[in-house]
């Protein structure tokens, strides 16, 4: 079983994305500067299977997701405990989130991949 988590950041609509908006581009260099490099740690370490940063062009206004994968529910849980602590205590985090608001968290259970 490989289980993933997703964090969906509200940025901006879709029209107002077209058009650009100041703060994107900032936050996809905090994600590079902040989570990156904790990320990729717990990557390297077999703690998380895989991460990454996607947006979203058409759809709701969720448009940037930060998502990481793990082997098991348990094995994210763990992850989660020690990668969120490190990256919140980066002081650039508060700068992430003032571009970004609020986030939405869900769970996946990844059920089929390309083989």
């Amino acid at each position: 079983m490989v289980v993933g988590v997703a964090l969906q950041v509200h940025q901006e609509t879709v029209a107002q994305r077209l058009v650009g908006i100041p703060g994107v581009a900032r936050a996809d260099a905090l994600v590079n500067e902040v989570l990156a490099p904790v990320l990729n740690k717990y990557v390297t370490s077999g703690k998380l299977l895989n991460w990454g940063y996607v947006g979203v062009y058409i759809g709701n206004q969720n448009n940037r997701s930060i998502y990481v994968w793990a082997a098991d529910p348990v094995a994210l849980v763990q992850a989660r405990q020690v990668y969120l602590p490190e990256v919140t205590a980066n002081p650039k985090f508060a700068e992430f989130t003032k571009i970004c608001g609020s986030a939405t968290i869900t769970v996946h259970n990844l059920i089929t991949a390309a083989k």
